[in-house]
């Protein structure tokens, strides 16, 4: 069909168009499976220099070598199963269902497999299939041979990716450990509830500040950070250019607010010329005997309904940068997920009519852009 048909379609038709051209699918990968039989059995794949004739098929049928290896294993599997093989060339059952069926059945259960397989979708039949795969020490060494973890920074450091691969009994610690972490972070009204990727996000950098910082108990330290900041590309922009971490991070403005409100922090200022411009001390950030009062006072999270005590920290109700002062009347106390995650990640803010300990917090407002 050419788009105008398919825009003068109803529903009802697109869908049984999309069903039968599967079908057709289905059969076509039937007949390229017996004719892969016949081409191993005349070891055309040798004889043009392939090593295998799922490599003869990725170059022939440009496919990737997954499913040029999928595509010919079960082509002779089906050779022991006519059954399967017959109901995949009529169409009877999808090439994704023919695959996962060849693997679980045998000669004289392939009737029986194609019957209980239709109970379940790919997934269930994918999954079973699985179970019965052989695992042997040599598959394990080189699982774990090839497990890595990757972190790949873009130029200026501001955002990070990051990804791998885990053998299955480290990957499900690894999984248990982000979903614990992430249970024991507060949880977030269900309008702003994040996506599961989102909350392992914060449950791994959580897990990770806790290893850097040597964290114990409730309350949470961060090491010396340095900023820098270049005068005549920060001051026109609000900070949203020329400020950086000591190792080249660009970090804007949110960032620079949750800096000066964790541990101790010195920010060095520069001319346009490149002249220091000025020198602030290391205890730019509220001072040991006002933050023990705060906590103390405060005496948990005040963010009405939290019970958390997950790296209890003053937080600033008036930025630092703004009032250039701490106060313990602006101080309020915050678990690591209402202050880093709601307030400088978000850009929630403080309901200025809610009490101190029972405060609420407003959406974010970044006006136009």
């Amino acid at each position: 069909m050419n788009q105008e048909e398919i825009v003068e379609r109803t529903s009802d038709e697109l869908e049984a168009w999309l069903t039968a051209s599967e079908r057709v699918i289905s059969q076509i990968r039937a007949s390229q499976m017996a004719v892969l039989r016949e081409v191993a059995a005349r070891q055309l794949p040798l004889a043009d220099g392939c090593r295998s004739i799922a490599e003869w098929v990725a170059g022939r049928l440009d496919m990737s070598p997954q499913s040029a290896r999928q595509l010919s294993s079960t082509s002779q599997r089906l050779a022991d199963l006519p059954e399967v093989e017959s109901a995949s060339m009529d169409g009877s059952i999808s090439y994704e269902r023919t695959t996962a069926v060849a693997r679980l059945a045998t000669p004289s259960t392939q009737i029986e497999v194609l019957e209980d397989s239709g109970r379940l979708d790919i997934n269930g039949v994918q999954r079973q299939a699985a179970l019965l795969r052989r695992m042997t020490r040599a598959d394990e060494r080189e699982i774990a041979q090839s497990e890595h973890v990757i972190l790949r920074p873009n130029l200026d450091e501001s955002r990070w990716d990051l990804w791998g691969t885990l053998a299955g009994y480290h990957g499900r610690v690894v999984e248990k450990a982000l979903a614990q972490r992430g249970d024991d972070l507060p949880a977030p009204p269900a309008e702003m509830r994040p996506s599961l990727g989102r909350r392992q996000a914060e449950a791994l950098v959580s897990i990770c500040q806790d290893s850097f910082d040597g964290y114990e108990g409730s309350v949470s330290t961060t090491p010396l950070v340095t900023v820098f900041v270049d005068a005549k590309e920060a001051a026109p922009s609000d900070g949203e250019v020329g400020v950086y971490l000591d190792n080249g991070i660009r970090v804007g403005p949110d960032t620079l607010e949750q800096i000066l409100c964790m541990g101790s922090v010195e920010v060095l200022g520069r001319t346009e010329y490149g002249k220091p411009l000025s020198f602030g001390e290391a205890g730019r950030t509220i001072p040991p005997k006002l933050k023990r009062f705060v906590l103390a006072r405060d005496g948990g999270c005040c963010a009405e309904g939290c019970s958390s005590t997950y790296r209890l920290q003053p937080h600033h109700t008036i930025p630092y940068a703004i009032s250039k002062r701490h106060d313990a009347e602006d101080l309020r106390t915050y678990c690591w997920w209402h202050h880093q995650v709601m307030i400088h990640q978000r850009g929630y803010t403080i309901d200025p009519t809610s009490p101190r300990g029972r405060t609420r917090f407003l959406p974010p407002d970044y006006g136009p852009p």
